[in-house]
């Protein structure tokens, strides 16, 4: 059997799969770092966590208790958001992908420490267990220069800030689902909390809504979408840089709109 983790900013994710890739049990633990509950099937449970790894440490005594024991699993697989503009295919998790994560981590200062917290717990907890990534940002390394240049200085755009684009994963199993069906020209929609869309072309990312971070783009749940950067510059120079990122990120979009 597989493991699949998504270790997100206030909960973790779990999903089981067997040899034929068939769901076989998932679940969840919310609000990390304080009150929330473990659901595990049908089953769900106050708990209390101190941090990603004491939420893995539950969840894997819960799925132990269900009859999938850590010993049952053939490996593991995490999402992980960012992988810059070097990691674009599925990894196994050895010390140099997980050091190129690392390296990113300034691309997704939200992200990827919370994606990496998942595997180091794991990696401690089973340290002989495979386990492989699946990057978000993967399947619109296609996009063409044009789509992903800034209109910014070269030493800039060498230093990383060019446009990544996200939901990736969602984007890329749409296009499996659709096999031979699959239109030449394909206009998608990731709609959730988080909300993208992405010009496809005979499979491939063409150019898509998300950039340098999952902020930008459309209008979201709790994010605000494009806005102009003098805005943010004078917001910060008001709120300050953290300020204004948490304001941008958790209090602004649809929220702050009702």
């Amino acid at each position: 059997m597989i493991l699949v983790l998504n270790a997100g900013s206030s909960s973790l994710k779990i999903e089981v799969f067997d040899e034929a890739l068939g769901s076989v049990i998932s679940g969840r633990v919310t609000n990390l770092g304080t009150s929330g509950e473990l659901k595990l099937g049908d089953t769900t449970s106050p708990v209390e966590t101190r941090d990603h790894a004491h939420a893995l440490e539950l969840m894997l005594a819960a799925l132990a208790d269900a009859g999938f024991p850590l010993s049952s699993f053939a490996a593991a697989a995490h999402r992980i958001v960012h992988g810059g503009a070097v990691m674009t295919q599925p990894a196994r998790l050895r010390p140099p992908v997980i050091a190129t994560i690392e390296s990113v981590i300034p691309l997704a200062p939200l992200h990827n420490p919370n994606n990496l917290a998942g595997v180091y717990a794991l990696k401690d907890m089973a340290p002989d267990l495979p386990q492989y990534c699946s990057f978000g940002t993967a399947f619109h390394a296609t996009n063409p220069e044009v789509a992903t240049r800034y209109a910014i200085p070269q030493t800039h755009h060498d230093a990383g800030i060019r446009r990544y684009g996200f939901h990736g994963l969602s984007y890329a199993n749409m296009v499996a689902d659709f096999g031979k069906a699959l239109p030449e020209h394909l206009l998608a929609f990731h709609l959730g909390n988080g909300a993208s869309l992405c010009a496809i072309h005979n499979g491939k990312s063409i150019a898509t809504s998300m950039g340098y971070s999952p902020l930008s783009g459309l209008t979201m749940g709790t994010r605000s979408g494009d806005i102009d950067g003098a805005a943010v510059l004078r917001m910060s120079k008001s709120l300050g840089e953290d300020e204004t990122d948490r304001m941008l990120n958790k209090n602004s979009g649809l929220q702050a709109l009702v």
